[in-house]
């Protein structure tokens, strides 16, 4: 079953698959003008945390992280990684340009924006990649 699992998540259709989604989801992102009447200023990252810290400081920092990511996602040849970059990279787009990232559903009692949900659901399949693996691998 665990072997099962991970076959599916290291399938090349299935990343394929999952990179059209996300880059459909970020699309929509892009659209939330035409979408969306609402938007929540978010300066900070990770629900408004680090919020009153200077946005060329977070604009930096996190162009570094993602320019790793990146190195890693080409290193590795991993779909999931690039997925990653993506949706990072439309927020930090965001970040460089207006200032502060556009939060527009509501979830719970905070607004995300379609990229965190891509970002959120990556990290946890990546995370559940790597677990399998080492399950499989003892």
């Amino acid at each position: 079953m665990l072997r099962k699992l991970f076959n599916i998540l290291t399938n090349k259709v299935f990343s394929f698959s999952a990179l059209g989604v996300a880059i459909l989801l970020i699309s929509l992102h892009w659209l939330r003008f035409i979408l969306f009447e609402q938007c929540v200023n978010n300066s900070g990252i990770a629900l408004g945390s680090l919020s009153g810290v200077m946005p060329i400081v977070l604009i930096v920092c996190i162009g570094t992280i993602l320019a790793i990511v990146l190195f890693y996602a080409i290193k590795q040849k991993d779909i999931f990684l690039v997925i990653l970059f993506i949706g990072g990279l439309s927020n930090w787009i965001d970040r460089v340009i207006d200032g502060f990232v556009c939060d527009y559903l509501l979830f719970l009692d905070f607004y995300i924006n379609f990229n965190d949900i891509v970002i959120s659901v990556i990290v946890a399949l990546i995370v559940f990649r790597d677990i399998l693996k080492e399950k499989i691998a003892a």
